[in-house]
């Protein structure tokens, strides 16, 4: 392989979020074989990101399964997105058949879609060769494991992941909660305004997990700024303004 065909396949390798501005964040979009975190507290817009992406996910032909914890996916708002930009019924039709939503509550039903996903063959349409998995919100779902077996699980579920993103070449989300601490005390989120520092939620192990974690913070309104908290591979702090409305991002 030459050094043309490395930069086509590179180019191939990135699939857009369909937000100008964090495209140019993540220099080009979601790469194959990666994990990747979305940070926010609570109501900054996470979950809206995640069905945003998933749209656009579905138009450049990837298969998505949305792996919802807290029954925060909607097909209404989706349906709300895709009229705004005024498709087609059969365009509704064809995105939504595309988004596979499994509600789940529990750790173990988490690893059970993963076992099931790998279990799948190909069945000639290609779309087991490109794959979007989100899981939102995987510290919802980690709350209700003791704190001595965090640990083991989160690292059961990295290799699980690893060996996912790398077979089936696919990309991962996983959507996080974060931690406010000011002074060595843990506020919640209504103390956010104060200059506090900030980590992700589940533990110090999680923390080099993911290949490329993002940071969602509300501005004003329907403002977020979406900043890269850490990766290898990009530059951390580097960050963006979006506008987060009902009917789209922007």
């Amino acid at each position: 392989m030459n050094s043309i065909d490395i930069y086509h396949q590179e180019k191939e390798d990135v699939i857009p979020t369909g937000i100008e501005k964090l495209d140019d964040l993540l220099e080009g979009g979601l790469r194959y074989k990666r994990i990747y975190e979305i940070c926010g507290s609570s109501s900054s817009g996470k979950s809206q990101l995640c069905h945003w992406i998933s749209l656009h996910a579905t138009i450049n032909a990837l298969r998505v399964y949305y792996i919802d914890c807290s029954r925060n996916f909607s097909t209404s708002r989706i349906q709300m997105i895709l009229e705004s930009k005024q498709c087609s019924d059969i365009i509704i039709g064809k995105v939504m058949s595309n988004i596979i939503v499994h509600q789940i509550s529990t750790i173990n039903d988490l690893f059970t879609i993963f076992h099931n996903l790998s279990k799948m063959t190909n069945t000639g349409e290609n779309e087991l060769n490109k794959k979007l998995v989100i899981v939102d919100s995987l510290s919802v779902l980690c709350t209700t494991v003791a704190n001595n077996e965090l640990n083991p699980i989160l690292s059961n579920f990295a290799s699980v992941s690893r060996f996912f993103i790398n077979y089936f070449n696919a990309i991962i989300i996983n959507v996080n909660t974060i931690k406010i601490v000011h002074k060595g005390d843990l506020f919640c989120d209504k103390d956010k305004h104060l200059r506090a520092d900030m980590k992700p939620s589940l533990g110090n192990y999680w923390l080099s997990i993911p290949n490329i974690r993002l940071l969602i913070i509300a501005i004003e309104n329907t403002q977020r700024e979406i900043s890269i908290w850490n990766s290898y591979q990009l530059a951390n702090g580097k960050k963006c303004l979006v506008d987060i409305r009902d009917d789209g991002i922007t």
